[in-house]
C-alpha cells in the first residue's frame, strides 16, 4: 500500500480506469439455462444459472408478491388484492432473496445499500413468513457499498466493496509548491506504515428487534482475505454470507480480496467478481498512453461456511456484465471486447478460457476476431456452446464452440439489424433474444424478441420476430423479462410515444384563480412519472404496457397488452395472473388469459 500514498492520501484523488467507448448439443442446453419449473402457472427470478438466485426488487411464491421499492416493503395476496404486510426500510436501493417454502410460507432477505453520511453501508434485514405477514429479526450493518447478491444451497452471499482508505487520517496541502506536497507526503507515509489491519478490514454491527445494538468489530479475519499478485485496485471486495433458514443468526464475513468489483458472477460452485483493472499509480505521474484494457477476475469458492478465495487472474478487454462469464467443468469463460489500440487497429471481441492453478487463473484457450470495430451487446454460454452479439449497425450473431477449451472456434455467424442484449437456448435448435429492434442502416426502432433456429451450428438463422413497444427497462436488465416454458408465454415491461401532438397558439392566457394554468405545457417524464414543464409546441404522449407474447414452435405471437398507469420495473406471472411491479411501487394485477386488468394498488 506504501507504493500508493501521495500527498493527497490513498491513491491521490486519481486513477486511470481502462475504460474504452458495455449442451454439448444446443437441444439439451435448456436444462442449463432456464430456471422455471414444468407445469407451473408462475415465473421465478430470470436467473442466469439454474440453481442460483439473484438478488432482486420483487420476488413471488406463486400467490404473495414481496417488493421492496423506496422507503417499503410490501407483501400482496394476488388473489385478493390484499396488502398483507408493510415493513419500512431505508432509503437506498433493495435486492431480496426469498426461500419459499409454499405460498406466504418462507423466510425473507432484504438487503439495502444506502450512504450514512460517513460513506456507504450495506444493512441486512431477515423476515420470516407466516400467511403473508412478516417477523422481523435483527438488522445487520455492514461497512461498505453492495455489489451484487446471489443464494444457492440455503446460503445467501452478500458482495461488499469496502474503500480501505476512508477511516485513515490523511493529510492534504493547503498551499501550493513541493515543499508542502512533500510534507504531506511524509505523514502520509507515517499513517500507513503504523497502520495494523483492523485499520482497514471492514467493519460491522448488529441491532436487534428490540433496538440494543452491538458494538462495532472488524468483520473479516485477515487470513480469510486473498492478495493477487497483480495490482487490481485500492479496495477491497468482500462477502459476507447468510443461511437463510437461520433466521436469527446474524451475518458472517467469509472471505475477501484486496480488489475492487463490478460485476458477479455465480455458479453451483463458485462465485467471481470481476472489475476493468486501473492501472497501478506510480508516485505523481501518469502513462499518457495507458496499458491495454485488461478485467481482472477472483474466484471464491462456496463452501458449507460461506466463501473462501482461491484465485485471481486477468483477461484481455473488458466485459459487459455477469453474462460475460460463465463456469464449466471447472473452467471460466470471459466474453470480452478489446478497443482499438493504436492507429490502423480495430475493435473486436472474444472468448478468453480460464483454468484455477494454485492462487492464478491461467488463460489456456481463446477465440478472437468476433465483431471487428465493433462491441459486445449480448452473450449466454450453454454447456461447450456459446452465443454471442455484438452491434455496430447490423447485429452479427456468432455461434462458438468451446468443446475443445484450448481451441474454441467459431462456428456460425447471421446478420440481421439492431442487436439481441437477452439471449435462452431453449432447446430443439431454438435461441430466444431479446433487444432492440433496427433498420439496415443501423437506426434503431424499438424493442422486440427475437427467436432463431440454431440447429445447425454453421448456419444460424431467423425465424420469428415480435415487436415489443419503443423502449423497456429489459433492454439493459434481464431481471424484468419473464418467461414461462411450459405455455410459452413472454412478459415484457415497455411503453409507447404516440405521434407529437400540437398544442394551441398562440397560448390561452391563463385567468385568475385557473387551476394548473400551465396544463397545455406539460408532459410526462417516463423516468419518473413526474410532471415537467416543456418549453416547445408539442408535447409526446406516452403510454406504458406490459407486452405479452408466445412462442408456438418456431414463430411468435403477439398476444396482447395489460396497460400500466406507470412504466413497469419487473412483470411475472403468478399463479395465471400477470402481476407488474411499476416504478412508483404500484402494483397492477391482470387476469392471465383475458389481460384484463383486476386491479391497481396504489
Amino acid at each position: 500500500m506504501r507504493g500508493q500514498v501521495t500527498a493527497w492520501g490513498l491513491g491521490g484523488g486519481w486513477g486511470i480506469p481502462m475504460l474504452g467507448v458495455a449442451r454439448e448439443e444446443v437441444a439439451s442446453a435448456v436444462d442449463a439455462a432456464t430456471n422455471s419449473v414444468a407445469g407451473s402457472t408462475s415465473t421465478t427470478t430470470n436467473v442466469q444459472e439454474t440453481g442460483v438466485d439473484e438478488g432482486d426488487l420483487a420476488e413471488n411464491d406463486g400467490r404473495y408478491v414481496y417488493l421492496a421499492v423506496g422507503e417499503r416493503l410490501r407483501v400482496i395476496d394476488t388473489t385478493t388484492g390484499e396488502i398483507t404486510a408493510k415493513e419500512t426500510l431505508p432509503i437506498g436501493e433493495h435486492q431480496m432473496i426469498l426461500a419459499a417454502k409454499a405460498p406466504g410460507d418462507g423466510n425473507l432477505v432484504v438487503v439495502t445499500s444506502l450512504w450514512n453520511g460517513a460513506g456507504p453501508e450495506t444493512q441486512i434485514r431477515r423476515y420470516r413468513v407466516e400467511t403473508g405477514r412478516l417477523t422481523p429479526s435483527g438488522t445487520d450493518h455492514l461497512e461498505g457499498a453492495l455489489v451484487d447478491v446471489r443464494a444457492n444451497d440455503g446460503a445467501v452471499h452478500v458482495v461488499l466493496r469496502t474503500d480501505t482508505g476512508r477511516r485513515l487520517p490523511f493529510v492534504a496541502p493547503i498551499t501550493s509548491g513541493s515543499a508542502a506536497e512533500e510534507e504531506a507526503l511524509a505523514e502520509n507515509r507515517r499513517i500507513v506504515e503504523d497502520l495494523d489491519a483492523d485499520d482497514i478490514l471492514p467493519r460491522m454491527f448488529r441491532v436487534e428487534t428490540n433496538g440494543s445494538r452491538s458494538e462495532p468489530r472488524t468483520a473479516l479475519e485477515c487470513s480469510r482475505v486473498g492478495t493477487p499478485e497483480e495490482y487490481s485496485g485500492l479496495g477491497m471486495t468482500w462477502i459476507a454470507s447468510i443461511d437463510i433458514e437461520a433466521t436469527n443468526s446474524p451475518a458472517a464475513a467469509s472471505a475477501g480480496v484486496l480488489a475492487d468489483a463490478e460485476h458477479v458472477y455465480a455458479s453451483p460452485n463458485a462465485l467471481y467478481v470481476a472489475t476493468i483493472r486501473w492501472q497501478q499509480p506510480s508516485g505523481r505521474t501518469a502513462p499518457i498512453r495507458p496499458d491495454p484494457i485488461r478485467t481482472s477476475v477472483h474466484r471464491f469458492d462456496l463452501t458449507s461456511d460461506g466463501a473462501a478465495y482461491r484465485a485471481s487472474g486477468s483477461v484481455l478487454g473488458r466485459i459487459i456484465s455477469s453474462y460475460s462469464l460463465s463456469e464449466h467443468e471447472s473452467l471460466l469463460r470471459v466474453a470480452t471486447t478489446t478497443e482499438a489500440a493504436g492507429f490502423g487497429s480495430e475493435s473486436m471481441s472474444g472468448i478468453r478460457v480460464l483454468e484455477t492453478r494454485g492462487s492464478d487463473l491461467v488463460q489456456i484457450g481463446e477465440v478472437d476476431g468476433l465483431g471487428r470495430t465493433e462491441q459486445i451487446q449480448g452473450v449466454r454460454f450453454a454447456g461447450n456452446l456459446a452465443f454471442v452479439v455484438t452491434f455496430r449497425q447490423t447485429d452479427p450473431l456468432y455461434t462458438v464452440d468451446l468443446s475443445d477449451p484450448a481451441a474454441p472456434r467459431v462456428r456460425g455467424e447471421l446478420k440481421i439489424p439492431g442487436f439481441s442484449t437477452w439471449l435462452l437456448p431453449l432447446g430443439d435448435g431454438r435461441l430466444l433474444a431479446f433487444g432492440r429492434s433496427g433498420t439496415d442502416d443501423g437506426a434503431i426502432t424499438g424493442v422486440q424478441w427475437s427467436l432463431f433456429d440454431v440447429a445447425d451450428l454453421d448456419a444460424p438463422t431467423l425465424v420469428a420476430t415480435l415487436a415489443a413497444g419503443e423502449n423497456s427497462e429489459a433492454v439493459w436488465d434481464p431481471l424484468a423479462l419473464a418467461y414461462e416454458p411450459v405455455t410459452g408465454l413472454l412478459l415484457t415491461p415497455g411503453e409507447t410515444w404516440a405521434n407529437v401532438m400540437p398544442l394551441p397558439e398562440p397560448l390561452p392566457t391563463p385567468m385568475p384563480g385557473d387551476v394548473d394554468t400551465d396544463k397545455s405545457t406539460r408532459m410526462s417524464d417516463p423516468s419518473s412519472g413526474a410532471t415537467v414543464g416543456v418549453p416547445s409546441m408539442i408535447a409526446p404522449v406516452g403510454e406504458w404496457y406490459v407486452n405479452v407474447g408466445r412462442i408456438e414452435g418456431r414463430n411468435l405471437v403477439d398476444v396482447g397488452r395489460v396497460k400500466l398507469p406507470l412504466n413497469g420495473r419487473r412483470v411475472m406471472l403468478v399463479g395465471g395472473r400477470i402481476v407488474s411491479v411499476n416504478a412508483d411501487g404500484s402494483v397492477t394485477i391482470a387476469d392471465g388469459s383475458t389481460l384484463e386488468v383486476l386491479t391497481n394498488i396504489p
